[in-house]
């Protein structure tokens, strides 16, 4: 048993150790497995590693994109919040229910956050939900309300200028505008009016203060041309008894010292008179009053008074004065422009060129029709404001030369503004040279260029050399018309009964009727009424009766006497002014069945559009500025005498 045992044993021990040895024997075979199966998994990791290697490759810029894309949207966002932060406007943004009529806040930017009482908050969320009404009052929410529902409705946007009164803050006004944004974030279905708000309280308070300036300004200027227009009428008038006065004096027999006396008296006369009428002009320049009243006359005959209205000046101080304008068969003849306003302007330039050129000098006025091709060149004035075939225009050139004292190149650039002379700027030869003449306002420059410029054409210094002398030049349109379009008036003028008369029977006609003229003057002022009925005394044989104010001569004009033939009515009088005047004495003579005398007003208003006005609004036969000069009372009287000869023709 033992053996068997022993034997038994001894074999399971080889047993054992056979089965070691095969265990061994396996392990090292599932060993040597375990490696190459190792060894292939660690091949098939090394495949694995780099299909994930490979794998991560691709995937890394598709991963680096999408947070790029992020981190780029978050720094938009926030650049955006700066930019709304930092603005001085208000952004807000307004969201409106389903059903609902109240549009609440669903954003507000720093600046809005501050407006709506919430400075102490960052965040731009924080007056979500609330309502205009919550936040300041029911009149202002009502009005911002309207606004933002308006634009929900229309989906268009809307512009407001609005109040803004917070409790705490003070009021202000801002200008909104609210424009509708649908579906900004794809397709949601949100809509929401974005609002704009922009602070305008200082631009406002700004703009009432410019346009109070600008009240004040207008009431500056309506005071001024009141002033000057009564300043030009109280100057005026005592003028007219001066110079009237002295010309009837002139008249009579006067010593040779007396009648050298009473010329220097109508001399300084007439020179406050020029200035009187130069501060007129400009100031009636300046408020834009002048217009132009264009009729035709001879262009010629023109140049050729305006010489004669200096030439006396001219002789007086030894200066040779020329009229150059023979030589240019183009110069138009007849013409169409403000003869009145161009008198005026040659004349000026004349009277200056005259002024200061001293003794044997010479002042010379050329007058020359452009060329063809100058004046398609001339780009520079207005344009016509009427397309008329039937009318041509021709540009005229006009220069005026002298050879006096000259102009420095300092002084050049002051002459065309108001209240400049340039010989006062002149050296102390200069002065020498022009010692004894009188100084002016040194506005017949600043008119004159006006002037051209109104009438479309120009004026300008084109030399001046001290000690040589100056040459200015003045361009103007003038309008030409042609047969077919020429004024047929004095064709209606022949036809009338008048007309069929010979010249010479109607000239002694007028003369028989002005002297059984009967004369009635109208003028508060003792001066005026001595001084006009003394030169209606120079042409009729009857006395003009006279009265001092407007209610006399009403009475006077409608009384049971004989009718008068011509009335002189000042327009300004105590009790019934002139104009007043008129219309009753007119009033009156026609629910009578009487016909009215010719009446003229006589003022000493001479603001541009005066005339006019008087005889539209006065109804008026005709317009005397004070003073009352000798033709165009003439002309006065030949035109009553004319109305006197259609009423005895009517009658017979």
């Amino acid at each position: 048993a033992n053996d068997d045992g022993g034997g038994g044993g001894g074999d399971d021990r080889r047993v054992r150790r056979r089965g070691e040895k095969l265990c061994h024997d396996d392990e090292e075979e599932n060993a040597e497995e375990k490696q190459q199966q190792q060894q292939q998994d660690n091949g098939d990791d090394d495949d694995d590693d780099d299909d994930a290697e490979e794998g991560r490759a691709a995937k890394t810029p598709r991963r680096r994109s999408a947070e790029f894309k992020r981190k780029n949207l978050e720094m938009k966002e926030n650049w955006m919040q700066f930019f709304l932060d930092s603005s001085n406007d208000v952004f807000v943004v307004y969201g409106l229910d389903e059903g609902s009529d109240t549009p609440h806040y669903m954003y507000a930017n720093s600046m809005g956050l501050s407006l709506l009482g919430f400075g102490g908050f960052d965040d731009p969320y924080a007056v979500v939900g609330l309502t205009n009404e919550q936040i300041m009052g029911k009149d202002q929410a009502a009005v911002c309300d309207a606004a933002v529902l308006e634009c929900f409705r229309t989906r268009e946007r809307v512009d407001i200028v609005h109040p803004v009164d917070i409790p705490g803050l003070p009021v202000l006004t801002y200008e909104s505008v609210y424009n509708f944004v649908d579906d900004v974030n794809g397709d949601t279905g949100t809509k929401f009016v974005l609002g704009v708000c922009r602070d305008i309280t200082k631009r406002v308070e700004s703009e009432r203060k410019v346009r109070l300036a600008q009240a004040q300004a207008e009431e500056a200027t309506r005071s001024k041309s009141l002033m000057i227009a009564r300043v030009s009428h109280d100057l005026r008038t005592p003028l007219v008894g001066v110079m009237n006065a002295t010309e009837l004096l002139l008249q009579s027999v006067l010593t040779p010292d007396q009648r050298q006396l009473m010329s220097l008296v109508g001399t300084s006369s007439r020179l406050l008179l020029a200035l009187a009428n130069d501060i007129t002009d400009l100031s009636s320049i300046e408020q834009g009053r002048i217009s132009l009243e264009l009729f035709t006359f001879d262009l010629r005959m023109c140049l050729r008074e305006c010489v004669e209205l200096v030439r006396m000046r001219a002789e007086e101080g030894g200066v040779r004065l020329v009229l150059d304008d023979d030589d240019d068969d183009a110069l138009p003849q007849q013409v169409i422009q403000d003869g009145i306003r161009f008198r005026q302007v040659l004349y000026n330039l004349l009277y200056n060129a005259i002024k200061f050129t001293p003794k044997d000098g010479r002042v010379t006025l050329r007058a020359r029709r452009m060329s063809e091709q100058q004046q398609r060149e001339q780009v520079t004035y207005k344009k016509e404001k009427a397309d008329d075939s039937s009318i041509k225009k021709s540009w005229v050139v006009f220069w005026v030369e002298d050879t006096g004292v000259g102009i420095s190149a300092d002084v050049a650039p002051k002459l065309f503004q108001p209240f400049s002379q340039g010989e006062r700027h002149h050296n102390e030869t200069i002065s020498a040279v022009n010692a004894g003449h009188e100084r002016g306002t040194g506005l017949g420059l600043v008119i004159s260029k006006s002037l051209a410029e109104l009438m479309g054409g120009s004026l300008e210094l084109v030399r001046s050399t001290l000690g040589e002398g100056s040459l200015f030049k003045v361009v103007l349109p003038f309008a030409t018309p042609s047969p077919s379009s020429v004024d047929d008036e004095d064709t209606a003028r022949a036809n009338d009964h008048h007309a069929q008369m010979p010249v010479e029977d109607m000239d002694d006609e007028c003369d028989h009727l002005r002297s059984s003229l009967r004369v009635m003057i109208a003028d508060d002022n003792p001066v005026n009424r001595i001084v006009l009925q003394k030169l209606m005394q120079s042409y009729t044989n009857q006395k003009p009766i006279t009265v001092s104010d407007g209610v006399e001569a009403v009475e006077m004009a409608t009384g049971e006497q004989r009718p008068f033939d011509l009335i002189l009515m000042d327009q300004h009088m105590p009790r019934l002014d002139g104009s007043e005047a008129v219309q009753q004495i007119r009033s009156i003579l026609s629910s009578r069945g009487e016909e009215a005398p010719m009446i003229a007003i006589v003022t000493a208003s001479a603001m541009s559009g005066d005339r006019q006005a008087c005889l539209e609004t006065c109804k008026t036969d005709d317009y005397l500025t004070k003073p009352v000069i000798k033709h165009e009372l003439e002309r006065v009287l030949r035109s009553a005498c004319t109305m006197k000869m259609c009423k005895n023709n009517i009658t017979r």
